[in-house]
């Protein structure tokens, strides 16, 4: 949102939540912003839709928010652990500095599907595989203890290159994982500046698991574009079945800026690099280990 400023941008959030609603006809339940530069806005921004949210602030004007609607999603507590480089974790949520992302982990509060939501913006060039290498490790040991995973924002890497990387980079217990996209290829005229396919949402899900998640219909809205930042929301649906035969479908909204899925939203963001060398492969083992709702 680097066109608006203060509680321009807090309004500007706001209106984009309903214009995305409008426009895709869906109801959002869960909203990323990869660029955010005033967490101040940012609750103000949540406030206004009464909404739940988390935010980091390792980095000036590039922090990034989790927001979620507490009628459709708990919150849910996490075994703490001590803070270990410049990266921080609380009984709540996980951050890492590099690579930059943000974990929380919900509760469906209607079928009891575990999901642990990822808001991420990772580099361009600078500490690039690295960055991907951590968040790699951390959604697949994540992916084991809960029904899904998803990843919002942007990713600075197109469809494709998201998906090579997935394949190819080893991590344990992932072949027992299935990996989607909500845009699985690049798309024309992209999501951001040049043209480039690179805000997106994936799903990370046991094979065999109780729940199965897919996306639905996808939106990018480029009229948007130049209204409210330099990259393009996307809403887009999620679709929840339970794995049994004849079980209802639950469709829950979401909405981004580079990123489709309905229930969640992100906006695009542009970082030269991450800023911290801590890793969280170790950290990924032992948090998250509560399925208990946090006490607040």
């Amino acid at each position: 949102m680097e066109k608006l400023q203060g509680d321009k941008l807090a309004s500007g959030l706001e209106q984009l939540v309903k214009d995305v609603q409008e426009e895709t006809e869906q109801q959002l339940s869960i909203l990323t912003v990869s660029e955010l530069s005033s967490i101040e806005a940012g609750r103000e921004f949540v406030g206004k839709l009464n909404w739940s949210c988390e935010v980091d602030n390792i980095k000036r004007q590039e922090n990034i928010l989790t927001a979620f609607d507490p009628k459709v999603w708990e919150q849910l507590a996490v075994k703490e652990i001590e803070e270990s480089g410049k990266d921080k974790e609380s009984g709540d949520y996980f951050i890492s500095a590099e690579g930059r992302y943000l974990a929380v982990k919900l509760k469906h509060k209607e079928t009891g599907m575990t999901l642990m939501y990822f808001s991420v913006h990772l580099p361009h060039k600078s500490n690039r595989e690295k960055a991907y290498g951590i968040l790699h490790e951390a959604i697949v040991s994540y992916g084991q203890d809960v029904d899904s995973v998803m990843i919002g924002g942007d990713w600075n890497m197109e469809p494709s290159e998201i998906v090579e990387k997935f394949v190819k980079t080893p991590a344990e217990g992932k072949e027992n994982l299935e990996f989607k996209l909500a845009l699985s290829r690049d798309v024309d005229g992209g999501t951001s500046p040049g043209r480039r396919t690179i805000d997106n949402f994936a799903l990370l899900q046991k094979k065999r698991g109780n729940w199965k998640v897919s996306f639905g219909q996808t939106q990018i809205m480029r009229k948007k574009q130049g209204e409210y930042t330099s990259h393009a929301p996307i809403g887009a649906e999620v679709k929840l079945n339970k794995s049994e035969a004849n079980s209802e479908a639950v469709s829950e909204g979401a909405t981004g800026e580079g990123a489709t899925s309905e229930g969640a939203t992100s906006e695009g963001a542009t970082s030269e690099g991450a800023t911290s060398e801590g890793a969280t492969s170790e950290h990924a083992k032992k948090s998250f280990g509560s399925s208990e709702p946090r006490e607040s």
